[in-house]
């Protein structure tokens, strides 16, 4: 029998970031299916059934992809420290197959996130109420890493997600990163500032990359960045009396046609162009 489950994203924002095809053919490396985390449909109160220890409160709910070769684990109600199994075995099935994708659709709050050595996709429904506070990644894993708590890919080329529950205030994206993926930021309510790399390695913050991170006070976009987003920094500064200021280093009129209209937020946003400052 196979768990299967229903996506809902009706007035919610969704997030996607691939790190890899998710087109595992094999059960994965064998060195990292002896050593990981598993669970199957029969294990009690989530217990891993290779180290014993209990993975997560609540419930993930596991569906085999239209390949049949691997699983897809939506979280819809789990909380607390959350460790997501590397492999799961459904009831009357013989072995354990990868769990590759991850969804996590509504109504979750993580203290943390633990993806696996072989998770290759990653995708979370954004929307009021649904924060996580760090996600950890196993070294093993070859797609992506956490730094400090936010999710890179392997190479650290792309952010794609910071965790909404961190406490810091500020934040500077490592100089690696060449891309800010689709509301990476999105509901990061504490960060008051945000340091892009200026090293000309940035050159695309994507859609709503900063949707309601209502807090910010400032951020500068570097002239590395070729393109950016529709609604990349929408809903800014309006829980703040004074005006979030976004610093282009630009002149106003050497705007790349690749940002169109994406800095036309209309909340509570001053634009200063041609910004020599620090």
């Amino acid at each position: 029998m196979k768990k299967s489950f229903t996506l809902l994203i009706a007035g919610c924002l969704i997030f996607v970031s691939l790190f890899g095809a998710a087109a595992c053919s094999k059960d994965g490396d064998a060195d990292l299916k002896k050593d990981a985390h598993k669970i199957s449909a029969s294990a009690e109160d989530n217990i891993c059934e290779h180290c014993g220890k209990k993975l997560y409160e609540g419930e993930i709910e596991y569906a085999l992809s239209d390949n049949q070769k691997y699983y897809i684990a939506n979280i819809p109600g789990a909380d607390g420290d959350v460790i997501v199994p590397g492999y799961y075995k459904d009831l009357g099935e013989e072995d354990y197959l990868p769990v590759l994708e991850i969804t996590a659709s509504s109504d979750y709050s993580f203290d943390s996130l633990e993806l696996s050595a072989v998770v290759e996709k990653f995708s979370l429904g954004h929307m009021i109420g649904n924060y996580v506070g760090e996600i950890k990644v196993s070294e093993k894993n070859k797609h992506c890493k956490s730094i400090d708590g936010v999710l890179l890919n392997k190479a650290g080329t792309k952010l794609v997600y910071y965790p909404s529950k961190l406490e810091q205030t500020s934040y500077t994206v490592p100089d690696s990163v060449e891309e800010i993926e689709e509301l990476a930021f999105s509901w990061a309510e504490n960060l008051k500032k945000i340091r892009l790399p200026e090293n000309g390695n940035l050159k695309k913050i994507s859609y709503q990359a900063f949707f309601r991170c209502h807090n910010v006070e400032s951020i500068i976009i570097p002239k590395s960045v070729e393109t950016i987003g529709k609604g990349a920094f929408s809903s800014w500064g309006w829980r703040q009396e004074s005006p979030a200021t976004i610093y282009v280093r630009f002149k106003e009129n050497e705007i790349p046609e690749g940002w169109g209209n994406a800095l036309e937020s209309g909340d509570n946003t001053t634009i200063v162009y041609g910004y020599t400052g620090e």
